[in-house]
């Protein structure tokens, strides 16, 4: 009895482990600054990012393979004047906020409210075809947040050293996705459009979509168990 005990904390372990990376949570020091996410789909993931805001400033969150390092990093600047608003994927390059044309986010909005926070929903992938200006989440990756700079047009808004944040930071703590779901490479995703596609009844098992590792950590918890209940 005490083996089946230990085999069955293994097994839900291994299983807390796998699902603890599809959502969670951080929030800064003062409790002002939040971001959650949850894997909604085998290559997306969405957040919700809440920050101090008014309908003159914006607010950013940006993913970094530093915790630092404020270059070469992928951001998404958000607004909210109560009448224009914008969530936009941008690029850090020389510490130049520049405009990313491909726009790999969707599902956006925003919702300023009464108590002056700007909150912002966005879905993005987890591994992105934008080599050049988006940064993959299949690996541990920090996320840095930022409020409070000024903005003069939500119509079209501009980030320059004129209107910096007031104040930025880092979560303690990581977004770590690679164990969540299986993602297809960059590479994979664009020859899929020119690649006639395969009815599952006729592929072939090299070429058949791999599985979402939960349900092989599911299916060897059964065998093990299985195995432990006939000791």
């Amino acid at each position: 009895m005490n083996h089946q005990i230990v085999v069955l904390a293994f097994i839900f372990s291994l299983l807390s482990l796998s699902l603890a990376q599809c959502t969670g949570a951080l929030t800064n020091s003062s409790h002002q600054v939040s971001v959650s996410w949850m894997v909604v789909g085998e290559n997306s993931v969405s957040f919700t990012f809440t920050a101090p805001a008014n309908s003159s400033t914006y607010t950013s969150l940006a993913i970094s393979d530093h915790a630092v390092l404020l270059n070469n990093i992928d951001v998404v600047y958000a607004g909210d004047n109560e009448t224009t608003n914008f969530v936009e994927d941008r690029w850090i390059v020389n510490f130049m906020s520049l405009y990313d044309k491909q726009q790999d986010i969707e599902d956006t909005s925003t919702l300023l409210t009464d108590d002056d926070l700007l909150m912002v929903n966005f879905t993005r992938p987890i591994i992105s075809t934008d080599e050049a200006q988006d940064t993959n989440l299949n690996a541990c990756k920090y996320l840095i947040w930022a409020y409070g700079g000024t903005v003069e047009s939500f119509k079209y808004p501009k980030f320059t050293f004129q209107n910096l944040p007031r104040a930025f930071g880092t979560f303690n703590g990581q977004i770590c996705l690679q164990y969540c779901g299986v993602s297809p490479s960059p590479s994979m995703s664009l020859m899929s459009s020119s690649t006639p596609t395969v009815s599952p009844s006729s592929q072939t098992p090299s070429a058949a979509t791999n599985n979402h590792p939960v349900i092989f950590i599911i299916l060897f918890a059964i065998v093990l168990l299985s195995c432990t209940l006939h000791i």
